[in-house]
């Protein structure tokens, strides 16, 4: 609800980022993509849950767990681009076309997502496979296994992303 609010704030206050113009330049190119990887999760944290619903539909797979999160310095170098760490109970039939079907989903569903793949802001999204129980594991070592404590589907910040590290699946 706070996204939604927020979002037609935004509206409201005729600010629509299709409007907005800017050039990438080297100098300010780090800026503006943290920027626009922030500003396209704001804008798909409404939608991510769904989106990524009719992906699983499309290619079979059950998901039991999941986050998104940006990593706007890549360690390989590049662009920016939207990490998604899931954990699945059922792997989707064919994973290369589940991400696929999800980056086409989102930049569908999302403009503002589309238009920052299409301009070469972003790179596409990657998926990371944790591993069967990593995040109840990852809770655990936090100490908020339990209770009221939830790992966020979004976040524009690294924290769990980093923590999850040590609970992807070995390829």
């Amino acid at each position: 609800i706070q996204a939604s609010t927020a979002q037609n704030q935004l509206f409201d206050l005729g600010l629509p980022g299709r409007q907005l113009g800017f050039q990438l330049t080297e100098a300010t190119g780090q800026v503006l993509g943290l920027a626009a990887l922030l500003l396209a999760l704001f804008f798909l944290s409404p939608l991510i849950v769904a989106q990524m619903g009719q992906a699983l539909i499309q290619h079979g797979g059950l998901v039991r767990e999941f986050t998104v999160a940006p990593n706007v310095n890549p360690s390989e170098g590049g662009l920016p681009y939207h990490e998604w760490f899931i954990e699945f109970d059922k792997l989707p039939n064919d994973f290369s076309a589940f991400r696929n079907a999800l980056e086409e989903v989102m930049m569908n569903k999302n403009i503002y997502y589309n238009d920052l793949i299409k301009g070469n802001v972003l790179q596409p999204l990657k998926i990371r496979q944790v591993k069967k129980g990593g995040f109840n594991e990852y809770m655990k070592s936090q100490g908020k296994l339990g209770g009221q404590n939830k790992i966020p589907k979004l976040s524009n910040e690294r924290k769990v992303a980093e923590g999850l590290e040590n609970f992807i699946n070995a390829k």
